[in-house]
């Protein structure tokens, strides 16, 4: 078990499994709000306004993924740090 503590601890997949699970986290809230309608997406029934809440759903989850490939550039940069 103080192997395998080690071995976690030096390749931090922890720290890895919780960023990515907040990165889901945050995109399945962006889904239920695009299909809620909720803010921002409010819908009327024309087209447009359809397609422009459609257009900000897209926005957001590139924003979303961009922002969780900027963290794992910057992890993946940096060395693994040593047990303490």
């Amino acid at each position: 078990i103080t192997g395998l503590a080690a071995w976690e601890s030096i390749n931090g997949y922890q720290g890895l499994w919780v960023r990515y699970r907040q990165t889901r986290e945050k995109l399945e809230r962006e889904k239920n709000f695009y299909l809620t309608a909720a803010p921002p997406y409010r819908q009327a029934p024309f087209a447009s306004d359809q397609e422009a809440a459609f257009s900000t759903f897209v926005t957001r989850i590139e924003s979303i993924l961009g922002e969780e490939l900027d963290q794992w550039g910057k992890a993946a940069a940096q060395p693994p740090s040593a047990s303490p």
